[in-house]
């Protein structure tokens, strides 16, 4: 989102917009003109910032995607609040899933998207499928037709590889030692 998107959205209130599997839209709403879309939106699990206004009282909620800002709001506040919920949701359990598209070969994760090498489509499936769950080393080698017998320079190399690439959409291929790996956010620092 760029300042000038949140400051019209800040002086205008939010616009509708659906949200694409693999996307994250944080919605700003009007506290309390937009009550009922703010209960709807916890209701669902979904994030949202609150612009309050200057005589209203804000919100008592302890609803962990939910922050809110007095308005008028200096906009660096408002891109500040916006992002640290932002991150909050998508490090969380409830947060997006990475989306693949099997026709494309596409993975899209919150705002990126990558195109994948068909020769990593299969244990990226993997990885998608499994998502912040540990996908065993054996299925990985299966996967990826490495025999158990061989040594682990051709599953390091090839997980390289595909871990250089999830990283330019925010994810990371993290390895359990003697377990196997798991495709996961990277923290936001």
């Amino acid at each position: 989102m760029t300042l000038a998107h949140l400051q019209s959205e800040s002086q205008s209130g939010p616009r509708p917009r659906e949200r694409p599997s693999g996307l994250v839209h944080v919605q700003m709403l009007r506290w309390p003109l937009q009550r009922a879309e703010a209960e709807c939106l916890e209701a669902s699990g979904l994030p949202f910032l609150l612009l309050v206004g200057e005589k209203e009282a804000p919100p008592l909620s302890g609803y962990r995607f939910m922050d809110w800002v007095r308005s008028p709001v200096d906009p660096d506040e408002l891109i500040a609040r916006h992002s640290s919920l932002e991150a909050r949701f998508i490090l969380s359990e409830d947060g997006p899933r990475p989306y693949f598209d099997d026709e494309s070969g596409r993975l899209t994760f919150v705002h990126s998207s990558i195109d994948v090498s068909p020769s990593q489509v299969p244990l990226l499936r993997e990885f998608v499928d499994a998502f912040r769950e540990v996908v065993p080393e054996d299925r990985v080698r299966r996967v990826l037709g490495i025999s158990a017998d061989d040594s682990h320079e051709p599953l390091a190399g090839r997980l390289i590889r595909l871990r250089r690439r999830v990283r330019l959409v925010g994810l990371q291929i993290t390895r359990v030692r003697t377990v196997g790996y798991a495709l996961e956010p990277i923290p936001s620092t």
